[in-house]
């Protein structure tokens, strides 16, 4: 068997040994790490890599090396413990190494963060005979709202926990319309963490601007306008397929940047979004195209913008193509 240098067991060529070795021939190989565990060729700091090994391919043996492993309060073993006892499918004890070492150990905040997303992917267990953190168990409500309703109750929530990092991230994932105030005090939160929070905060303002613009919309597609600023459409696709969002949520997303582009009369903008439609396969495209067309109806603006500010139309300013966009308006072809 490959040894290190300090004639320590190898623990890199017992994982390939164990993912190599035909099936009838693990349990023989469990054996021998057995051995020489017993001859003392194993120190403490390799028994949690020994058990992620085990638990991938010999469950039943994990449990027994687990528990030769010294318990240290740190996140590092916390989270690798956890993730050793989610993959044998006991959740509860799991979440019980994260409360019990959460409880006896001051961690950083970022450990805190990812500490708290762990037990969340689990399903937010509760572990026997473990009090759930009230700091995990208030924030958790909010990963388990309704995405789209979620940000008026963590916008109340923020009033009187600014600093609740684990609740204010759940505001990210969805692009639904919300309130540009209750966006603003989650955009504060994640803002005043950005040492623990991992996160990209030009990303994370790109998502707040459009879900306050979709909101806006309804009211004003000027204020719409304004608070989108200067988001680009292919720049917001990237951001949101790498976040994985769902197709149709991010198609939905577009076509409001369509509606926006198309009331302030952009129609290079309407165009670009019309193009990344095309590409995505977006089933509602012609109908989009059909409405964008309607809309323009009878709503000629009797006024020119002019370095972004209305202007009154001249004698001098009626060119063809203010006619021609007259005539559009009145559905003339």
């Amino acid at each position: 068997k490959e040894r290190r240098d300090d004639g320590a067991v190898s623990i890199p060529a017992w994982r390939l040994a164990f993912r190599l070795a035909p099936a009838t021939e693990v349990a023989g190989l469990a054996s021998e790490l057995d051995q020489a565990w017993f001859r003392g060729e194993l120190s403490p700091d390799q028994l949690g890599s020994v058990t992620e090994i085990l638990a991938i391919v010999l469950p039943a043996e994990a449990p027994r090396w687990l528990a030769r492993w010294p318990q240290a309060f740190t996140y590092t073993q916390a989270h690798q413990r956890a993730a050793i006892l989610v993959r044998l499918k006991d959740l509860g004890a799991a979440a019980k190494v994260l409360f019990e070492t959460r409880r006896r150990a001051l961690w950083r905040g970022a450990e805190e963060i990812q500490a708290f997303d762990q037990w969340r992917w689990m399903g937010a267990p509760v572990a026997t005979q473990e009090k759930l953190p009230g700091y995990w168990a208030t924030a958790v409500t909010f990963w388990k709202a309704k995405a789209d309703a979620l940000v008026p109750a963590l916008g109340e929530h923020l009033k009187a926990h600014s600093q609740d990092i684990l609740a204010a991230r759940s505001a990210l994932r969805s692009l639904a319309p919300a309130d540009e105030d209750a966006l603003l005090r989650v955009a504060m939160t994640l803002d005043s963490n950005r040492g623990h929070y991992e996160g990209r905060p030009e990303e994370d303002q790109t998502i707040f601007r459009l879900r306050a613009a979709r909101d806006l919309l309804t009211k004003s597609w000027r204020a719409a306008q304004t608070a989108l600023g200067s988001t680009k459409p292919e720049e917001l696709v990237r951001i949101l397929v790498q976040r994985r969002m769902k197709t149709d949520v991010i198609n939905l997303a577009l076509s409001d940047l369509a509606r926006i582009a198309s009331k302030a009369g952009d129609d290079a903008r309407v165009n670009s979004i019309f193009a990344l439609l095309a590409e995505r396969n977006a089933a509602s495209t012609r109908a989009l195209r059909a409405e964008l067309a309607l809309d323009g109806r009878g709503k000629q603006e009797a006024f020119r913008m002019v370095n972004g500010r209305p202007a009154p139309i001249r004698p001098r300013d009626l060119s063809w193509s203010l006619f021609a966009s007259v005539l559009k308006t009145e559905g003339v072809r």
